[in-house]
């Protein structure tokens, strides 16, 4: 992507300019749903995704040799090691398959293990860490702990006490075997996989009363190793802070193109997910404290950026919308987006003053969703201006839903980071090797260097409070 936003030429760009729309053709199809015509709808999102693919492919083709691609596979385990900070650690996680003992004619174990890399090392040191199956399990039983909401006459201690029984339990299985290795330690840069993509390792207790957040140890997560090497090939940074908040949801969706396609009828708001069934007719409700939130960003921006402030922009209301975001994020250094966030694989009926459709909604079981083929930068994304009215809008119109597909098409390559102050933005569909694919992995893609998220979901006033 940033390769072929470097490319220069008349056929290029209109290349770039039909992948964006593209994109956004796919991403308002999956979310409109099959309504009355579920074979017609079927057809109309194949050929949207073949025609997306073909224009990916033409798009490489007329790229540079995409020598930046080439680079990056070229990077090995010395040039990661050498861009370690001193006093810091990187811990990759990792599934695999581990063979059954030798003589057994068992099927291999999906387990985990980790490498451990300091700076100095001439080789990483693994270490194993179980059963994946055992580890999936005590992520899922610490998500639901830390989402529930205490009720039936549970106090908030109990329900403390049982959140840190089982982040216990998962600490003990994945950090108390490297603990030792990063006792001097002062940084550590974490690399996910599987599931524990959506764990949080600050949240983890420790000792009696505190977490790892007390422990004195920074922690950074890496999408892959390669993120400690800079990225010679990165344009310059760019300038000033778009922060974006009190979308009006209830705003007329912003026009598209003239040359739309048919719509064929093509309305309402739905997924595949059986669990996501009920939100065809989801609607959004303000978020007051969005509003005040980002416009206190921009006051903090603009009373501490010295020597010469750069511009902040303050979007809210119907000007919160999908074409001023697509127009001003681009050259940005900062990014703020304070609205509804969701992953459609952990939806509720409801998106109130929670800010995401997920709510409190415990996090599924490992395995549930399995099956779905469609991409899943399109199972997440935003709500911005429009989005209670995104029935009018056409597979070739804004509609007020900003997905993750249409995220990853965007030339964000000078923003330094974003912060998706919503519910669950950090979730996704997590892949063995691959992390969580969702609104952080299309930020990245899109070029941003570093991404503030939620792993659980945000009440308004209080998500207000915890940013300022």
């Amino acid at each position: 992507h940033r390769e072929a936003q470097a490319t220069p030429g008349d056929e290029n760009a209109r290349l770039r300019s039909s992948l964006v729309r593209a994109s956004r053709r796919l991403a308002n199809l999956m979310m409109a749903g099959p309504g009355e015509a579920d074979a017609q709808f079927r057809d109309h999102l194949e050929a949207a995704r073949r025609e997306k693919e073909k224009i990916e492919i033409d798009l490489a083709a007329k790229s540079r040799d995409l020598g930046q691609d080439r680079a990056g596979r070229d990077l090995g385990l010395e040039d990661v090691e050498a861009h370690l900070p001193e006093g810091s650690a990187l811990v990759s996680y990792a599934v695999y398959r581990r063979p059954p003992p030798p003589g057994k004619s068992s099927e291999p174990v999906e387990s985990y293990l980790a490498f451990l890399l300091r700076r100095g090392d001439r080789r990483p040191r693994a270490v194993s860490l179980g059963s994946a199956r055992e580890i999936d399990d005590l992520v899922h039983r610490f998500r639901v702990e830390v989402t529930r909401t205490p009720s039936g006459g549970t106090t908030a201690a109990q329900a403390e006490r049982a959140c840190r029984r089982e982040g216990e339990a998962l600490r003990r299985k994945v950090w108390d075997p490297l603990a030792p290795a990063l006792k001097s330690a002062s940084r550590v840069f974490i690399v996910p996989d599987g599931t524990l993509s959506l764990v949080n390792l600050y949240a983890l207790p420790a000792g009696d009363a505190d977490y790892l957040i007390d422990q004195g140890v920074s922690i950074h997560y890496l999408s892959s190793e390669r993120d400690l090497v800079p990225d010679e090939t990165r344009g310059p940074r760019g300038r000033g802070l778009l922060a974006l908040g009190g979308p009006a949801f209830d705003a007329a969706v912003s026009a598209g193109p003239a040359d739309r396609a048919p719509t064929s009828g093509l309305r309402g708001f739905s997924t595949f997910r059986p669990a996501c069934a009920d939100v065809r007719g989801l609607r959004f409700d303000p978020l007051p404290g969005s509003d005040l939130e980002a416009g206190h960003v921009v006051e903090l921006w603009r009373s501490t950026a010295a020597p010469a402030p750069e511009p902040a922009l303050h979007l809210s209301g119907p000007e919160a919308s999908e074409p001023a975001f697509k127009r001003e994020a681009p050259g940005k250094r900062i990014l703020h987006l304070a609205t509804h966030g969701f992953f459609t694989g952990a939806c509720a009926a409801t998106a109130n003053r929670q800010r995401g459709i997920g709510g409190l909604a415990p996090a599924q079981p490992p395995g549930a969703g399995a099956g779905v083929s469609e991409s899943p930068l399109l199972l997440s994304g935003l709500a911005l201006a429009g989005a209670n009215r995104r029935d009018a809008a056409g597979p070739e119109e804004e509609d007020g839903i900003l997905t993750a597909e249409e995220i990853a098409v965007m030339d964000l390559s000078g923003v330094r980071w974003a912060v998706l102050s919503a519910c669950n933005t950090g979730l996704g569909t997590a892949t063995a090797g691959e992390g969580v694919l969702g609104l952080r992995r299309a930020f990245r893609i899109a070029g941003v260097e570093s991404v503030v998220m939620s792993l659980w979901a945000v009440e308004d006033a209080s998500a207000r409070k915890w940013i300022e």
